[in-house]
């Protein structure tokens, strides 16, 4: 463990209280994924402006930066791409769907080439939670591709018994798909694990506890809707030191 244990106040300590199905969100929480992410988006963009024309000399107008293309990261992935494009183009679905194109095949160049990490302590978490009998879920607002691809790549279904995406859910949010976890995995109440408003969002529809990664790509504001902020995933493992029982 790199930090000190968590302290808890009465109420979070409550909060916590009962939990047996641990969901987690995936970029941002588990996975390190600006490292590369946000070179294949501002490289798939760049080709998508180029194509349809806008552009001055070799440069297209309307580049983001890659704070602006981070801060995004998260975001459901149909909002995501048409929020890259200039108006007239979002409106056009084709591209929306092209520009999905171009940035996956850079994706999944980078996760084939183990460029996509997991977040230090990743896996101790998940397999220490496993084997301590919690029941884990893994949903994301990620495209059903890009999804498959990470999973396959660092062999995620070992530890979840339940994954879901926006692609695979027909577009439900995530508090819907935390819903579906429960009743497939006969969960009574779950903590939301993440970093992004969306996360927090999904626990509390449930009234649940969250949990807010620092080293992910919320904001302090988003973070503050959290039941708790961690520096370090390891540091779940204090809440959770035997099955079915959440100190």
């Amino acid at each position: 463990m790199k930090d000190s244990s968590p302290v808890l106040s009465p109420k979070q300590r409550a909060a916590f209280a009962g939990c047996d199905l641990v969901a987690f969100d995936l970029d941002g929480t588990l996975l390190r994924s600006a490292t590369y992410a946000v070179d294949a988006v501002l490289e798939g963009l760049h080709a998508v402006l180029l194509r349809y024309g806008h552009a001055e000399g070799a440069e297209p107008q309307g580049m983001p930066s890659r704070e602006a293309v981070r801060e995004r990261i998260g975001q459901p992935f149909h909002t995501f791409y048409a929020g890259l494009l200039p108006q007239a183009l979002a409106e056009d679905a084709a591209v929306a769907e092209e520009l999905h194109r171009e940035i996956y095949a850079r994706e999944l160049v980078a996760i084939q080439s183990g460029r996509a990490e997991l977040f230090d302590g990743a896996e101790r978490t998940l397999a220490a939670l496993s084997e301590a009998g919690y029941a884990l879920a893994l949903i994301s607002n990620a495209s059903t591709s890009y999804f498959e691809a990470v999973i396959e790549a660092h062999r995620l279904r070992r530890f979840f018994r339940y994954c879901e995406c926006l692609g695979t859910a027909r577009q439900r949010p995530k508090a819907a798909m935390l819903s579906t976890a429960l009743e497939q995995l006969g969960a009574r109440r779950a903590v939301m694990v993440g970093d992004k408003a969306s996360d927090f969002e999904a626990a509390l529809a449930h009234g649940f506890p969250s949990i807010a990664m620092r080293h992910g790509y919320g904001t302090t504001e988003e973070r503050r809707h959290a039941t708790l902020e961690l520096t370090h995933l390891e540091q779940i493992l204090e809440l959770f030191p035997e099955r079915g029982t959440c100190r």
